[in-house]
């Protein structure tokens, strides 16, 4: 009995020693695994935060693409205008082509019927030997004044349509940009302007066209714009856009005044 006793003294102590290391390797897992949870917890507060700041970041792109799609919506839509303004630019250019080509020949068709008579008329006076070749001679040369008139007419129109062509050819370059200013009613040359009298040779307002006296003083060039005042009132502004030794033709731009002057009118040009 004494042994037994013994025995299950030894196992009840050899089980007390499992129990307190059970016990202590247990405490010991509870606190890792208190530390993992905390730890996890810290890395899921972090990853909320960056979501968040994601979530900010995200909505403010979507508003940035928002704006640039409207932006794109604008460009897009004063493209199309632009194009629309342009290919209305170029039909009237083809047309003006037409009308030039058509003017053209039907002075090379004036010309070889001038010619015809003019052989006509010399044949008549080779061979004049009564009065019906003399009237003859008279219908064959006031033929030929009247076609030399037309031949004039025709070729005047002709220099016109090529005027009206240059100008349309002129609106369709890319106009130079704003000065800024606006015109004063009562505007005079500030110190340092270039200005010289210039007398109105022709104004056609229909097509916004003004032909001027030259003005070498000034040293225009095609492509600059000029200031127009008359008896102090600015009437507007003009596109040079031809320029010879006697004349200087150019556009008449948007709000010109071209009521108060004609031709023989005398204005100031100022560059």
């Amino acid at each position: 009995m004494h042994r037994l006793s013994y025995i299950l003294r030894l196992v009840a102590l050899a089980a007390a020693i499992c129990s307190v290391l059970i016990y202590f390797a247990a405490q010991g897992s509870l606190s890792d695994q208190a530390k993992e949870i905390r730890l996890a917890e810290r890395a899921h507060q972090a990853i909320v935060e960056e979501l968040d700041r994601a979530v900010v970041t995200i909505q403010g792109l979507e508003a940035q693409i928002k704006g640039e799609r409207a932006a794109l919506a604008e460009a897009k839509q004063a493209m199309s205008k632009t194009e629309s303004a342009l290919q209305s630019s170029e039909q009237k250019t083809s047309m003006q082509a037409a009308k030039l080509h058509r003017a053209q020949q039907t002075i090379l068709g004036q010309t070889n019927e001038l010619i015809e008579l003019r052989n006509k008329l010399l044949s008549a006076e080779r061979k004049k030997s009564n009065a019906s070749q003399a009237r003859e001679i008279n219908l064959l040369a006031a033929s030929i004044g009247s076609l030399s008139e037309q031949k004039k007419e025709l070729q005047a129109a002709l220099g016109h349509e090529r005027a009206l062509r240059a100008s349309l050819e002129a609106t369709l370059k890319q106009s130079p940009p704003p000065t800024g200013r606006l015109l004063d009613p009562n505007y005079r040359p500030a110190d340092g302007e270039l200005s010289a009298p210039a007398e109105i040779t022709s104004i056609n307002r229909k097509n916004r066209i003004i032909v001027f006296s030259s003005l070498p003083a000034l040293k225009l060039e095609p492509g600059h714009e000029v200031r127009i005042i008359e008896d102090g009132k600015a009437l507007g502004k003009a596109r040079v856009f031809k320029i010879t030794d006697s004349y200087t033709v150019a556009n008449l731009l948007e709000g010109f005044d071209g009521q108060r002057i004609d031709a023989g009118s005398i204005v100031t040009i100022i560059k």
